[in-house]
């Protein structure tokens, strides 16, 4: 009797011990000390869209995530309305609908901020090897330096639009995430 009771007592403290060990190994994994929380289950990031980002884009952000809930909840877009299997197609589908029912159009300064993101004009600033791209660029016959360059990029902002007709959207995939798998609009 005392001998089972013994082993009880060993294999609880082991099974403690590893969990412990378990935790430690997550909590070195997230870097901060704290445990990890998948996005599914209530921690972590699930924006999709890049309006975030921007300061600029706070105002539209506000809109375009409200009519995406409100979508989702009428059941007007998601994984369910799918029939093609394609659902990399089905989210870029779902991502017009919402801009196109988003009434508010993005400021100048957001589309501006996200242009010059795509763009690379933060790139020019930061690399030292930004000499080298603007060699390339005058050889191709731009001639100039950095200023018209980023004059041409204001100029042609108004111009840069989506063949589909909406403008300064994201596809909603999140980096290294496959496009079949667990498909579902940003909240």
């Amino acid at each position: 009797m005392r001998l089972s009771l013994a082993i009880i007592i060993v294999l609880c403290i082991v099974n403690l011990e590893a969990r412990e060990r378990r935790n430690k190994e997550r909590n070195r994994e997230s870097g901060d000390g704290r445990k990890r929380n998948s996005p599914k289950y209530g921690g972590g990031s699930r924006k999709k869209q890049p309006f975030h980002m921007f300061e600029s884009c706070r105002d539209f952000n506000v809109e375009y995530v409200q009519k995406m809930k409100e979508l989702k909840r009428n059941k007007e877009i998601g994984r369910r309305n799918c029939q093609e299997r394609d659902y990399a197609m089905c989210m870029q589908k779902d991502m017009e609908s919402i801009r196109c029912s988003v009434t508010q159009e993005p400021s100048e300064e957001c589309k501006m901020e996200i242009n010059n993101f795509l763009n690379g004009v933060s790139c020019d600033n930061n690399e030292e090897g930004s000499d080298d791209r603007r060699e390339t660029e005058e050889e191709a016959g731009n001639g100039g330096g950095n200023e018209e360059v980023v004059e041409s990029i204001d100029d042609e902002e108004d111009e840069i639009e989506d063949p589909n007709g909406s403008k300064g959207e994201d596809g909603g995939l999140d980096e290294g995430e496959e496009p079949g798998k667990d498909y579902e609009p940003a909240l």
